[in-house]
């Protein structure tokens, strides 16, 4: 009934412990690896990753979230460009850095990098999504510079989950509406991260794509 969770973790001790990151401009992978490294030594077993009201913003902060908690070679998420027989695979390169069960709250507000996250987390059977429909922004944009000095925003492809689900427009569900019962063990959460947006100073970042003639017309 809960998926990976199924085998479940007995813990005899409770610690509950909320942790906010502030990614003024630039995302910091060092500050969220030592604030989450700091909590496991200090005895952090269960993870709840807070995802509502983000709206996303730089993808490629996403994507290197969702890789501290996936195995190496594992599928973060797959893009594609305009022709649709070109799809890139983004994959984990290393360990992950969170082994424990997780659960990730969304909401209607949760979209782009932030649904990288949370797809990547639940497709490759880390997590449980708890919470509304996502958003569902799966496109991929890029800022071109124009002689006058502004910028133009054109859409150059798409990114699409591990198990091969185009979100954009259509967001994605849950697997529980509500938080399951505290008094079961597994689901007992053992530390609240909270990530604010991925929030970059423009659109997102173009990721795994070619700008050729094609992309770019």
């Amino acid at each position: 009934m809960f998926g990976c969770f199924q085998c479940g973790v007995e813990v005899a001790t409770t610690l509950v412990y909320e942790e906010e990151f502030h990614f003024v401009i630039e995302w910091k992978e060092a500050m969220l690896f030592a604030a989450i490294k700091r909590l496991q030594d200090n005895g952090a077993s269960f993870f709840v990753l807070d995802l509502r009201d983000n709206l996303g913003g730089l993808v490629q902060a996403g994507i290197e979230t969702a890789k501290l908690f996936l195995t190496e070679g594992e599928t973060v998420a797959y893009t594609v460009g305009r022709d649709p027989h070109y799809v890139n695979n983004i994959a984990a390169e290393t360990a992950p850095l969170i082994s424990a069960p997780v659960i990730v709250l969304v909401n209607n507000s949760t979209a782009s990098a932030s649904e990288i996250v949370a797809t990547a987390l639940h497709d490759n059977c880390k997590a449980v999504l708890v919470g509304e429909r996502t958003f569902g922004k799966g496109l991929i944009q890029s800022v071109f510079e124009l002689h006058d000095g502004s910028g133009l925003v054109v859409t150059v492809g798409k990114y699409v989950t591990p198990n091969h689900m185009d979100i954009n427009g259509n967001g994605i569900e849950p697997d529980f509406h509500n938080f399951p019962a505290w008094n079961e063990p597994r689901f007992h959460p053992h530390l609240t991260v909270t990530i604010p947006e991925f929030r970059p100073e423009g659109a997102d970042d173009l990721i795994g794509l070619p700008i050729d003639s094609q992309t770019q017309s």
